[in-house]
């Protein structure tokens, strides 16, 4: 499990969809399939807030598949 986050003070010059705050959340798992050879996903959330207080999310699954020979 991954988590972070970033907050940043806004000044008044900065256009209203200036980034303001963010927060990320992932999780990831490994599989030994066989000898030399592992397969892995990751789930991520992202979430960010804009110095007028819109906001948004995202969703990403990740896959990856590494052979060691």
């Amino acid at each position: 499990m991954i988590p972070g986050f970033v907050s940043v003070k806004n000044f008044d010059f900065q256009p209203d969809d200036a980034f303001n705050f963010s927060a990320y959340f992932s999780v990831n798992t490994f599989w030994d399939v066989t000898s030399g050879f592992r397969a892995g996903a990751e789930y991520s959330f992202g979430s960010r807030v804009n110095k007028n207080k819109e906001s948004g999310t995202a969703n990403r699954i990740s896959f990856i598949l590494y052979y060691s020979f």
